[in-house]
């Protein structure tokens, strides 16, 4: 399975917004708990009550942080379980290749 990061297309499968299920979105990057992020030249701060999470873009309904209600927004946070990658390369060969440096 591809492994998610920065750069990715993923397919959302879950969340609070089950209207989301199923969308492709772009992977912008990933956002630390209480971290500040940027979007489109501002700077979000909002505490976030799931934890770490990823900054995706595209047609989403997302909860506006200043009045709480469900919106229509070009980007979001979503937690990583309810991310699906979709493209690019299977990552785990290169477990496979550390294993062999470390174990000789």
């Amino acid at each position: 399975m591809s492994e998610l990061r920065a750069g990715c297309q993923a397919m959302i499968i879950g969340g609070f917004y089950r209207t989301n299920d199923g969308k492709s979105v772009h992977v912008v990057g990933f956002v630390p708990n209480g971290e500040r992020f940027t979007w489109r030249g501002k700077v979000y701060a909002d505490p976030v009550p799931m934890g770490d999470a990823w900054l995706i873009t595209g047609d989403l309904t997302v909860r506006d942080g200043s009045t709480g209600e469900a919106r229509s927004l070009d980007f979001g946070l979503i937690p990583e379980k309810y991310l699906l990658p979709i493209d690019g390369e299977d990552f785990s060969h290169e477990d496979e290749q550390q294993k062999e440096l470390s174990h000789g």
